[in-house]
Protein backbone atom coordinates (compact mmCIF):
# COMPACT_ATOMS: atom_id res chain seq x y z
CA UNK A 1 0.00 0.00 0.00
CA UNK A 2 1.30 3.51 -0.74
CA UNK A 3 2.52 5.48 2.23
CA UNK A 4 -0.02 8.27 1.68
CA UNK A 5 -2.74 5.76 2.58
CA UNK A 6 -1.09 5.17 5.95
CA UNK A 7 -1.78 7.02 9.19
CA UNK A 8 0.87 6.59 11.86
CA UNK A 9 0.07 7.25 15.50
CA UNK A 10 3.17 7.97 17.53
CA UNK A 11 2.88 9.23 21.10
CA UNK A 12 5.43 11.48 22.77
CA UNK A 13 8.56 9.49 23.66
CA UNK A 14 7.48 6.78 21.20
CA UNK A 15 8.99 8.05 17.96
CA UNK A 16 6.61 10.96 17.32
CA UNK A 17 9.37 13.47 16.50
CA UNK A 18 11.08 11.01 14.14
CA UNK A 19 7.83 10.16 12.34
CA UNK A 20 6.85 13.81 12.08
CA UNK A 21 10.29 14.70 10.66
CA UNK A 22 9.83 11.92 8.07
CA UNK A 23 6.30 12.77 7.03
CA UNK A 24 6.72 14.44 3.61
CA UNK A 25 3.02 14.07 2.84
CA UNK A 26 2.44 11.21 5.29
CA UNK A 27 -0.86 11.23 7.13
CA UNK A 28 0.76 11.72 10.54
CA UNK A 29 -1.97 11.29 13.11
CA UNK A 30 -2.85 14.43 15.01
CA UNK A 31 -6.42 13.29 15.44
CA UNK A 32 -7.87 10.52 17.56
CA UNK A 33 -9.79 8.96 14.66
CA UNK A 34 -7.59 8.67 11.55
CA UNK A 35 -9.33 8.02 8.24
CA UNK A 36 -6.44 6.53 6.24
CA UNK A 37 -6.88 3.05 4.80
CA UNK A 38 -3.95 1.72 6.81
CA UNK A 39 -3.53 2.64 10.45
CA UNK A 40 -0.30 2.04 12.36
CA UNK A 41 0.37 2.75 16.03
CA UNK A 42 3.84 2.74 17.58
CA UNK A 43 4.25 1.23 21.05
CA UNK A 44 6.98 1.29 23.66
CA UNK A 45 7.59 -0.39 26.97
CA UNK A 46 5.93 2.12 29.33
CA UNK A 47 8.70 1.93 31.91
CA UNK A 48 11.27 2.77 29.21
CA UNK A 49 8.96 5.58 28.07
CA UNK A 50 8.80 7.01 31.61
CA UNK A 51 12.59 6.77 32.02
CA UNK A 52 13.08 8.57 28.70
CA UNK A 53 10.54 11.24 29.64
CA UNK A 54 12.13 11.81 33.04
CA UNK A 55 15.61 11.97 31.47
CA UNK A 56 14.55 14.52 28.85
CA UNK A 57 12.20 16.71 30.87
CA UNK A 58 13.79 16.64 34.34
CA UNK A 59 17.46 15.61 34.09
CA UNK A 60 18.15 17.46 30.82
CA UNK A 61 15.93 20.42 31.74
CA UNK A 62 13.28 20.12 29.06
CA UNK A 63 9.99 21.93 29.44
CA UNK A 64 6.41 20.77 29.56
CA UNK A 65 4.15 23.61 28.43
CA UNK A 66 1.30 24.60 30.69
CA UNK A 67 2.48 22.60 33.67
CA UNK A 68 3.42 25.54 35.89
CA UNK A 69 5.72 23.38 38.01
CA UNK A 70 9.50 23.49 38.30
CA UNK A 71 10.85 20.06 37.29
CA UNK A 72 14.53 20.69 37.99
CA UNK A 73 15.75 18.60 40.92
CA UNK A 74 12.58 16.51 41.10
CA UNK A 75 13.15 12.83 41.94
CA UNK A 76 11.70 10.11 39.69
CA UNK A 77 9.15 9.36 42.44
CA UNK A 78 8.12 13.02 42.69
CA UNK A 79 7.84 13.23 38.91
CA UNK A 80 5.64 10.12 38.83
CA UNK A 81 3.32 11.68 41.42
CA UNK A 82 3.17 14.80 39.27
CA UNK A 83 2.12 12.69 36.27
CA UNK A 84 -0.76 11.30 38.32
CA UNK A 85 -1.94 14.79 39.28
CA UNK A 86 -1.82 16.39 35.79
CA UNK A 87 -3.17 15.36 32.40
CA UNK A 88 -0.57 15.62 29.65
CA UNK A 89 -0.05 13.70 26.41
CA UNK A 90 3.59 13.08 27.37
CA UNK A 91 2.49 10.50 29.95
CA UNK A 92 -1.04 9.64 28.90
CA UNK A 93 -1.26 5.85 28.63
CA UNK A 94 -0.74 4.57 25.10
CA UNK A 95 -4.03 2.65 25.15
CA UNK A 96 -5.88 5.93 25.84
CA UNK A 97 -4.14 7.63 22.93
CA UNK A 98 -4.90 4.66 20.67
CA UNK A 99 -8.53 5.19 21.71
CA UNK A 100 -9.92 1.96 20.29
CA UNK A 101 -8.63 2.49 16.74
CA UNK A 102 -8.01 -0.83 15.01
CA UNK A 103 -4.38 -0.35 14.03
CA UNK A 104 -1.32 -2.38 13.17
CA UNK A 105 0.92 -2.27 16.25
CA UNK A 106 4.62 -1.61 15.69
CA UNK A 107 7.07 -1.58 18.62
CA UNK A 108 9.40 1.42 18.56
CA UNK A 109 12.42 -0.90 18.69
CA UNK A 110 11.26 -2.38 15.35
CA UNK A 111 10.48 0.94 13.64
CA UNK A 112 13.55 1.05 11.37
CA UNK A 113 12.93 -2.40 9.89
CA UNK A 114 9.17 -1.91 9.59
CA UNK A 115 9.64 1.49 7.94
CA UNK A 116 12.12 0.24 5.34
CA UNK A 117 9.68 -2.53 4.30
CA UNK A 118 6.49 -0.48 4.33
CA UNK A 119 7.18 3.15 3.51
CA UNK A 120 8.30 4.84 0.31
CA UNK A 121 10.21 7.78 1.77
CA UNK A 122 13.21 7.33 4.07
CA UNK A 123 12.88 7.49 7.82
CA UNK A 124 14.40 10.67 9.21
CA UNK A 125 17.32 10.32 11.61
CA UNK A 126 16.09 9.57 15.12
CA UNK A 127 14.93 12.68 16.95
CA UNK A 128 15.05 13.19 20.75
CA UNK A 129 16.96 9.98 21.33
CA UNK A 130 17.27 9.28 25.04
CA UNK A 131 20.70 9.60 26.54
CA UNK A 132 21.82 6.92 28.99
CA UNK A 133 20.02 7.42 32.26
CA UNK A 134 21.97 9.03 35.04
CA UNK A 135 19.61 8.14 37.87
CA UNK A 136 18.16 5.12 39.62
CA UNK A 137 14.57 3.99 39.76
CA UNK A 138 13.46 2.19 42.88
CA UNK A 139 11.67 -1.15 42.85
CA UNK A 140 8.68 0.60 44.42
CA UNK A 141 8.50 3.07 41.55
CA UNK A 142 8.77 0.25 39.02
CA UNK A 143 5.84 -1.45 40.77
CA UNK A 144 3.86 1.82 40.67
CA UNK A 145 4.64 2.27 36.97
CA UNK A 146 3.60 -1.31 36.20
CA UNK A 147 0.32 -0.78 38.04
CA UNK A 148 -0.37 2.56 36.30
CA UNK A 149 0.57 1.32 32.85
CA UNK A 150 -0.55 -2.32 32.97
CA UNK A 151 -2.74 -1.97 29.84
CA UNK A 152 0.23 -0.38 28.03
CA UNK A 153 2.45 -3.30 29.03
CA UNK A 154 -0.11 -5.65 27.49
CA UNK A 155 -0.39 -3.49 24.34
CA UNK A 156 3.38 -3.39 23.91
CA UNK A 157 3.67 -7.15 24.50
CA UNK A 158 0.99 -7.69 21.85
CA UNK A 159 2.93 -5.49 19.42
CA UNK A 160 6.13 -7.45 20.07
CA UNK A 161 4.26 -10.71 19.49
CA UNK A 162 3.37 -9.57 15.99
CA UNK A 163 7.08 -9.33 15.17
CA UNK A 164 8.09 -12.74 16.53
CA UNK A 165 6.34 -14.67 13.79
Amino acid sequence: MQYKDTAIGACPKIGSSTVYASHDGLNYVRTRKPTAARKVFLTRNPIDRFVSLYQQKVVEGGKIAGLGTQLDGMSPEEFFKLTLAHDNHHWTPQVELLDGVDAELVPLIMLDGWWSKNMVMPLAPRQNVSKPKSFDITDNLIDDLRARYLPDIALHSKSLGGFRK
